[in-house]
């Protein structure tokens, strides 16, 4: 199966410029970063705090200065403690311009999963991180005709990897190679369905498990079991509707698959700390 057919239709940026840059405080709807995956890169960076960072089910604490690679496909969390953070999400396609030159040929074996070299970097790998921060700085502020800049640092950022070998042949084994495909497509799954009920039988049945494995593989790849983590999502979503579509609280609440308005409360400040009310008014 094509996993990545089945990947959210998000578009990063537009068409002819696929990146997108997302600033993230503890007033963001996801603020805490759920377990998800994309076709598409990331590089995320610690502005203040700790975040720690699950990738591919390892563990990263990243500090301030930290800024962490993430590869097409790979399965990734997070959690912030008293943390901002900011993420740039790029579709790799945008810099292989002549298919068959050695450029093209190197960023195709990163991108098709050949070689990897997510993880990590600490603010000691200062070459590295200058131009991961530099990105970053030059997709906040959007000056005039910063795209050029924005192309310069990827192309230069991906030849220091090949040039500091850190990019690394792929020899994941086959089992964890099938543990994740199931949880992709069962996160791709609750994506879509999550405003509607689920039950755990339904979403055995969908990758063929039983109920037991089902919330043993939810525990050990996102620390939630499988309904805990449709309520986050569903959380999120509905503060999503409160903040940027300016819906009721009731209204957010049924529209993100919630049928009683007290459970939805109980839950909601549950996962967020605070009342649906106190984001309302602000």
């Amino acid at each position: 199966m094509d996993f990545h057919a089945l990947n959210e239709k998000t578009q990063r940026g537009y068409r002819d410029f696929p990146i997108q840059f997302y600033a993230v405080t503890e007033t963001h709807p996801r603020y805490e970063m759920p377990l998800h995956w994309h076709k598409e890169f990331e590089l995320i960076r610690v502005l203040s705090g700790t975040f720690h960072l699950f990738l591919q089910n390892t563990e990263y604490v990243m500090q301030e200065g930290d800024v962490a690679l993430v590869s097409s496909g790979a399965l990734h969390r997070g959690t912030p403690d008293h943390c901002t953070y900011e993420c740039i999400v790029f579709d790799l396609k945008m810099l292989g311009r002549y298919p068959g030159d050695k450029v093209s040929t190197w960023l195709s074996a990163i991108k098709d999963g050949e070689v990897s070299a997510l993880g990590c970097y600490s603010a000691h790998s200062r070459d590295f991180c200058k131009m991961v921060h530099s990105l970053f700085d030059c997709l906040r502020a959007e000056a005039p005709y910063y795209e050029f800049t924005v192309y310069s640092l990827l192309y230069e950022l991906f030849g220091t990897l090949y040039r500091c070998a850190v990019v690394e042949n792929v020899t994941a084994s086959p089992i964890r190679s099938r543990t994740a495909d199931t949880m992709r497509l069962l996160l791709n799954w609750i994506e879509l369905h999550f405003k509607e009920p689920i039950s755990l039988r339904q979403l055995a049945e969908i990758v063929g498990v039983n109920e037991k494995y089902l919330c043993h593989l939810f525990k050990v790849y996102t620390d939630h079991t499988p309904i805990d983590y449709i309520n986050k999502l569903r959380v999120e979503q509905a503060l999503r509707e409160i903040q940027e579509n300016h819906l009721s609280i009731t209204e957010a609440a049924f529209e993100c698959g919630f049928n009683d308005l007290s459970y939805f409360s109980r839950t909601f400040k549950k996962y967020k700390g605070r009342s649906p009310s106190f984001y309302k008014k602000q």
